[in-house]
């Protein structure tokens, strides 16, 4: 089994056949892997799940109501993937594999420690079959005379790998590093035949999409325990880089056209976090600072009347998007009773776009 399936029996969440994720119908949702967010969810998340062994997965929180530590951007709640990290000196691992007439997905993990230093690794890979499918068009006038007609007959093949490998090592009892590092890569490829019909006049044409995704995403963190009373420190880095390259290629009836959509993302994020229980209270406060990049280029290349292929000046354009984020926060927290608790607390935010 993988992620997809662990998913698909969490209570409260929805996974839809386009891979988006809902928490209670809401899709404005953040998926983070312990703690963090990934660049390898920020696709397709039904892909990104089926790369990853359940056995991997220790437990998943669904936050609906976040504390205010976390941005506001999954204003429909996050869910939290805490991945298994062995505690005990020694080392396991496991293949899994799974084929079916429509998807077949093997992955492999190993998780080990040996003194203070402790790893854990996985690697997964999700293709698909060529997928077939067909879809018809007719638009009729009151007297159900054709005015319209389009079939469109349709192959769509994907192929998906991920590779995930986290570290950590202590320094002493008090002082801890922990590095993670997730890759991944998604190529999607569509053809289409499309049969076309106006009137008396008929048309066909072929359009070919192939779509290759990429995201990595590195981090580390330094964690101090202040005392053995829950009083920790932590200081935290983070790159995150992905790439969506889109390209196709439309013949119609010798009319050519091609295009292609290359976009870039990177971002930074530093942040402090610090931790201070006093008796039954539960202070919390931090701050941050996120740094995001994002780049588009399009171009299109069409054929003129002679059939030769010329650059489309008119339909070619760039963009770039900046912004600078800066956030602090602070909560407060403590229990009432045995069943309630009742927390509190201020952020401040403040964004910088520039394009």
């Amino acid at each position: 089994t993988t992620g997809e399936d662990v998913f698909k029996k969490l209570p409260m969440v929805s996974l839809g056949y386009d891979g988006k994720v809902a928490i209670r119908g809401n899709q404005h949702v953040k998926i983070f892997i312990d703690g963090k967010p990934s660049g390898i969810m920020s696709g397709n998340i039904s892909d990104a799940l089926r790369m990853i062994p359940s056995d991997q997965i220790k437990s998943v929180e669904i936050m609906t109501n976040p504390s205010l530590k976390y941005d506001v951007e999954g204003g429909g709640g996050i869910i939290n993937i805490i991945t298994n990290r062995l505690t005990i000196q020694g080392l396991n691992g496991g293949l899994a594999a799974t084929f079916g007439t429509r998807q077949s997905n093997q992955s492999s993990h190993l998780v080990g420690r040996k003194g203070r230093f402790g790893i854990t690794g996985s690697i997964g890979n999700s293709w698909s079959y060529p997928i077939a499918s067909v879809i018809t068009t007719e638009n009729l006038t009151p007297q159900k005379e054709a005015v319209f007609f389009q079939k469109n007959d349709s192959r769509n093949r994907r192929n998906a790998t991920q590779f995930a490998i986290a570290m950590d090592y202590s320094l002493d009892s008090i002082n801890m590093l922990v590095a993670n590092v997730n890759f991944n890569n998604l190529i999607i490829v569509t053809n289409n035949k499309i049969h076309s019909q106006y009137a008396e006049n008929k048309f066909f044409g072929t359009v070919d999409n192939k779509q290759p995704i990429g995201n990595f995403d590195f981090s580390t963190d330094y964690i101090r325990k202040l005392g053995s009373s829950g009083k920790e420190m932590s200081l935290s880095f983070q790159y995150l880089k992905g790439r969506n390259d889109l390209k196709y290629l439309s013949n119609y009836d010798n009319q050519i056209e091609s295009g292609r959509n290359l976009g870039n993302n990177y971002e930074y994020t530093a942040q402090f976090d610090f931790k201070y229980p006093m008796s039954s209270l539960l202070l919390d406060c931090g701050a941050k600072i996120v740094d995001r990049n994002i780049n588009s280029v399009f171009n299109i290349d069409t054929s003129d009347i002679n059939g030769s292929i010329q650059h489309d000046n008119n339909r070619t354009y760039s963009f770039k998007y900046h912004q600078n984020v800066m956030a602090g926060y602070a909560t407060a927290g403590m229990p009432i009773g045995e069943s309630f608790n009742i927390n509190g607390g201020v952020r401040w935010e403040k964004t910088i776009l520039k394009e």
